[in-house]
């Protein structure tokens, strides 16, 4: 019997690294007590997985979601990613909600392929983001200032309306 859910409700926090991986049946995460992960929180190849819940999380090292049948993904009270905030090979991703996400470091985007727009206003100070193959954004609403923005996915004539932006220390733009 496969695992279908995976529910640990009294988890606060974990010291290192939070890993699931190729869980060909797992259609639910909840993780609604942890609050701190400081190392990686790691979802990858979850092919059924339908929700995610970390409702209580605020801090992490990194997080790497990775190949996700997930149509939305949403973390309401995280509010810093110290080191890397990745997404990467999505296909169904429309929405992406970190509405208290303060602090991040770093972030990249992979191969979006359904995600017309995103917005990261919410967060005061994005380190680095970088965008590759995201083909239908057509608006990405930034911070006010964004130290880097690396933008790869010109070459199909496609570029995104930057909304909110006044400074950017570093554009890259392929």
């Amino acid at each position: 019997i496969a695992l279908k859910e995976l529910d640990l409700p009294a988890l606060k926090k974990v010291g290192a690294n939070v890993s699931l991986s190729n869980m060909a049946a797992l259609e639910s995460l909840k993780l609604n007590a942890l609050s701190r992960v400081d190392g990686t929180l790691s979802l990858n190849g979850l092919d059924k997985l339908q929700s995610v819940s970390c409702s209580a999380l605020t801090m992490a090292k990194n997080i790497d979601l990775e190949r996700l049948a997930l149509d939305g993904i949403s973390f309401p009270s995280l509010e810093n990613v110290t080191v890397q905030f990745k997404m990467q090979n999505m296909s169904k991703l429309k929405k992406v909600e970190l509405p208290k996400l303060v602090s991040c470091a770093k972030m990249q985007l992979y191969y979006f392929d359904v995600a017309d727009a995103l917005d990261f206003s919410s967060v005061k100070q994005l380190g680095s983001l970088e965008v590759v193959a995201a083909y239908k954004l057509t608006s990405l609403t930034l911070p006010e200032t964004t130290q880097e923005l690396i933008l790869n996915g010109a070459s199909r004539n496609i570029m995104p309306v930057l909304k909110n932006v006044k400074t950017i220390n570093v554009l890259k733009i392929s």
